[in-house]
């Protein structure tokens, strides 16, 4: 099957998934990442959801050029007190065992037209109970409102479990653009992950087209 219609089929089964089920979808969403990197383009599916019980969840996954290859993550937020909430993060993908760990959220005071947030999980375990060797994650996301329907936001985590010490794993920046209710274009760089055991990221130049499912 061509892959194309092999990535459109699993973002109409996502949606369908999350429309259907006691799930109240508050941003469901398509991008086209084009990197200028060869071989590094891709697509992504991203849902913003409230399950009962006051949980906030976000779900995204990426489909890889060769057809064959994808990487998911889940995020689960309860809040307890004030800012501070409990997080569940599920990674699911290609190439590894699949996981999950348990952590704490916490919100930042931060003033108008922004949004920050800071993460750690400091264990996880596959599917069958096995403990991950060498990965607690900390992690960040933080966006602000520009004038003329513009957005800037970033997010990345770091390893502070690492084989070779505190690792820097992966990150974004995208700086958007709203072109109509339903559609908007970025540059969105990579944060990528320079070599072993380096907290410092490497930039790849990317750019990204959006639609916004109503």
């Amino acid at each position: 099957m061509n892959k194309t219609i092999k990535n459109i089929a699993l973002w109409i089964a996502g949606i369908s998934a999350i429309t259907s089920m006691n799930i109240h979808a508050q941003n469901v969403n398509a991008e086209v990442i084009k990197s200028l990197k060869p071989g590094s383009s891709y697509e992504r599916l991203n849902a913003e959801y409230q399950l009962p019980a006051g949980i906030k969840g976000f779900t995204f996954a990426e489909f890889y050029s060769d057809g064959n290859s994808y990487f998911s993550k889940t995020a689960l937020t309860k809040q307890v007190v004030e800012n501070v909430g409990v997080m569940g993060q599920m990674v699911n993908g290609s190439g590894f065992d699949d996981h999950a760990g348990l952590g704490v959220s916490i919100v930042v005071p931060t003033p108008d037209k922004t949004f920050a947030k800071v993460y750690v999980v400091p264990k996880y375990f596959t599917s069958n109970g096995t403990p991950v060797d060498n990965k607690c994650v900390a992690g960040y996301y933080a966006e602000a409102e520009l004038p003329l329907d513009m957005k800037i936001s970033s997010f990345g985590e770091v390893n502070l479990n690492g084989t070779n010490g505190v690792e820097w794993m992966y990150g974004e920046v995208n700086l958007e653009k709203k072109l109509t209710d339903n559609i908007s274009i970025s540059y969105n760089p990579a944060l990528q992950n320079k070599a072993e055991g380096s907290i410092t990221p490497i930039l790849e130049h990317r750019f990204t087209f959006k639609y916004v499912f109503q």
